[in-house]
């Protein structure tokens, strides 16, 4: 346990130097406060990059994002354009991929916007998460909701986005690879990419001196920002579930059908080093075990995923940098496919209520934490495994108002009824869990 410490705490201790800015200043855009967002003020960094501050109640203090636009944005008023949510790690904001990561230079010829958030408050940032404690001395931190539920949506409306699934992707480094890995599993209705670079990606799967290396992050940047250890996710054992319902890795197979791409380095001190690099070697042997284990697991649940493991490098910028030389045309080509969603989908949660691919899901547990797995769920029925009682809702599948029969297969018991489709063509059905349905429609 005690090396655990010592690698978060070498993660804890490394801080940037502050960047000098090139900024040429202009009239900023008008930006629309919504989405549970209120803009607070807008700046025009540069030419193609924007700073908004926004203010809203799932995280009580104000907060900025970074956007960079692609060079002729204001010349094509009509065009649309694939978006890529950039996060950064620990310690850093939304300016740091501007100020040590190239990427107004990567993405100069993109057709491409660019989005960086801020990632949190304190030291060691909010785990883009929704912390189950609410009342530490850094607000509520409900990163999860802000990033996905209302900055997404925020950014379509103000931003001429392409606003789809096939034309959105997320990537971010160290922390911010934990970040884009966690929005991609539990949200894979929304994201066509993903990639890690140098990600904390697993925090919960598997067991031994691994995991609790891996769950002392989490912990010890807590106690770096001076909150309770287990602010982000609750102590354990006792909310093992809801890491686990967190955990990029456990969550693996929620990424089926998506484009994944993680890179990493072994930590020892490769081309862009200098011999003092020692920590950020340490912290990317960390990174390093975290991704195999990611990609592993993968591989063990058939999750097609490419892993670029480079060899030698640490934990920096240099390395990030050229990963990103690599992704960036990776995901250019996913979205000129413009793919559609897939017929039938699967997705486990945690969350005793939740929406994805259209499929909405609400149950009434026997246990407080726990898992809900759906399963091949398409036009022609699902199944669901769990345990208590659940609503599920299909999306608009069928014609409004028609007349369908269902058959449901539960626990010792099969049932045939015959619904209507509502006037959106969806059907809601109740069910006693562990459960199967077909639907003939």
């Amino acid at each position: 346990m005690k090396r655990a410490w010592a690698v978060a705490g070498l993660a804890l201790a490394w801080t940037l130097p502050v960047a000098g800015s090139s900024a040429t200043p202009s009239t900023p855009p008008q930006l629309r406060s919504g989405h549970g967002l209120h803009v607070t003020s807008t700046r025009q960094v540069d030419a193609r990059e924007v700073n908004a501050t926004l203010e809203t109640a799932a995280l009580g203090k104000p907060t900025n994002v970074r956007v960079l636009l692609p060079v002729g944005y204001a010349a094509h008023p009509s065009r649309r354009y694939p978006t890529l949510y950039l996060y950064a790690g620990t310690t850093e904001n939304s300016n740091s991929w501007t100020a040590y990561g190239d990427i107004e230079g990567l993405t100069r010829h993109l057709p491409l916007i660019v989005v960086m958030p801020d990632v949190g408050f304190g030291v060691a940032d909010g785990w883009f998460s929704n912390w189950l404690d609410k009342g530490t001395s850094l607000g509520p931190n409900q990163w999860e909701t802000y990033q996905v539920d209302e900055l997404i949506p925020w950014i379509d409306e103000n931003f001429r986005t392409a606003a789809s699934r096939s034309a959105r992707a997320v990537v971010g480094l160290s922390q911010g690879g934990f970040g884009s890995m966690v929005a991609a599993t539990r949200h894979p209705d929304l994201f066509v990419s993903a990639g890690a670079l140098s990600g904390a990606v697993d925090i919960a799967y598997g067991d031994g001196i691994n995991k609790l290396a891996y769950q002392s992050f989490p912990v010890g940047t807590s106690l770096a920002d001076f909150v309770p250890p287990y602010s982000v996710f609750g102590p354990l054992p006792q909310h093992e579930v809801n890491w686990e319902g967190h955990d990029p890795t456990t969550l693996v197979t929620n990424l089926r059908g998506m484009d994944v791409h993680l890179y990493t380095g072994n930590g020892l001190p490769g081309p862009y080093d200098k011999p003092q690099f020692i920590p950020l070697g340490a912290i990317e042997v960390l990174a390093h075990s975290e991704t195999h284990a990611m990609y592993n697991h993968a591989v063990e649940t058939h999750v097609p995923m490419r892993l670029t493991d480079y060899g030698r490098g640490t934990h920096s910028f240099p390395y990030w940098i050229h990963d990103m030389r690599t992704y960036l045309p990776e995901i250019m080509r996913v979205f000129a496919r413009h793919e559609q969603s897939p017929t039938h989908v699967s997705y486990e949660a945690t969350a005793p209520r939740w929406t994805q691919w259209g499929w909405a899901v609400s149950d009434r547990r026997t246990v407080a934490e726990q898992f809900t797995y759906l399963r091949h769920a398409g036009k022609d029925g699902f199944s669901l495994r769990g345990h208590g009682t659940a609503v599920v809702t299909t999306p608009a599948f069928y014609a409004p108002g028609s007349r369908v029969t269902v058959e449901v297969h539960e626990v010792g018991a099969t049932r045939e009824s015959h619904l209507t489709a509502d006037r959106s063509g969806r059907l809601r059905l109740s069910l006693t869990l562990p459960a199967s349905v077909r639907v003939d429609a």
